[in-house]
């Protein structure tokens, strides 16, 4: 409990924890279940917050799955929550938030084509789509 009082854990960051402790298997899962029926643990409200960090910190969505599935989200639930809450022009406003603040500390309006290569592996080492990167390169030519 006092583990749960310091920041919000996902039932397998939880169940992970207790088998590392030495607790069996299905003694952490039922433990991890009994948390969730009490309030304690919410898969979905710590999904949300993550997402949330991500953009805040302009990582794509990429990386904020992996993230995800790394903390033992499934990956269809990861996928669910980021296609509701990076979707349209969401996407857009946050690939654009990413290349205006590289360009801002390129101190460079107007990229040539080796700072746009520099740019495309900067938002795919931050967690981004190529699609999104190259939608986003083609309106920074317009």
């Amino acid at each position: 409990m006092a583990l749960l009082s310091n920041r919000a854990y996902p039932s397998g960051a939880i169940i992970h924890k207790l088998i590392e402790k030495g607790y069996p298997e299905d003694e952490s899962a039922e433990a991890a279940g009994w948390l969730s029926e009490l309030g304690y643990l919410d898969d979905g409200a710590y999904i949300a917050s993550v997402i949330r960090s991500h953009k805040a910190k302009g990582y794509g969505p990429r990386r904020t799955l992996l993230y995800l599935q790394s903390q033992g989200i499934s990956r269809e639930a990861a996928e669910e929550a980021l296609e509701n809450s990076c979707g349209g022009e969401d996407a857009y406003e946050n690939i654009a938030a990413a290349i205006d603040a590289f360009l801002h500390k390129r101190a460079s309006a107007s990229p040539d084509y080796a700072e746009k290569q520099k740019l495309a592996a900067a938002l795919s080492r931050r967690g981004f789509d190529y699609s999104d990167i190259n939608a986003g390169l083609e309106r920074l030519e317009d």
